[in-house]
């Protein structure tokens, strides 16, 4: 028999008691025009993106997970400025701490999951994400 572990995620002061369920994932792809495994589309080129949506449901639910949790503990400022972190930048902490690869869509997915601040990075597939500096592990150039 296998032992269940439950984990913890802290998020604005609430405790979640689980793991984002892959509905979960599923409903945010779902309800969100224009996100895919790339990011979140323009209107323009949204009508080519079936595949990469499949791509994003087939394979990007452990990464949305592991951003989910890497969210969990950062803090955010309230309003997003225009040098805020793009969800681009930001996905390649999860990465590194992780050691997976995370789709731009999947990290956004999650942001969108956790109520973290953004705002939409103009003519890109990015999010621009209102993460408080002082909340990010130090970057090492090394890459590890």
């Amino acid at each position: 028999m296998r032992k269940q572990i439950k984990v913890l995620f802290f998020l604005r002061g609430e405790r979640m008691t689980q793991i984002p369920t892959f509905p979960d994932f599923q409903k945010i792809i779902q309800e969100t025009p224009g996100l895919c495994d790339q990011g979140l589309l323009q209107k323009k080129r949204q009508p080519d993106i079936a595949d990469s949506k499949d791509l994003l449901l087939r394979e990007g639910f452990a990464a949305f997970v592991a951003s989910c949790k890497w969210l969990s503990v950062r803090q955010f400022n309230k309003n997003v400025q225009r040098n805020s972190w793009s969800s681009y930048g930001l996905k390649e902490f999860v990465e590194r701490e992780y050691g997976i690869y995370v789709p731009n869509g999947a990290f956004i997915a999650a942001v969108l999951y956790t109520g973290a601040p953004y705002r939409p990075f103009p003519d890109s597939p990015n999010l621009l994400v209102g993460i408080a500096r002082g909340s990010l592990p130090p970057l090492n150039p090394f890459g590890t």
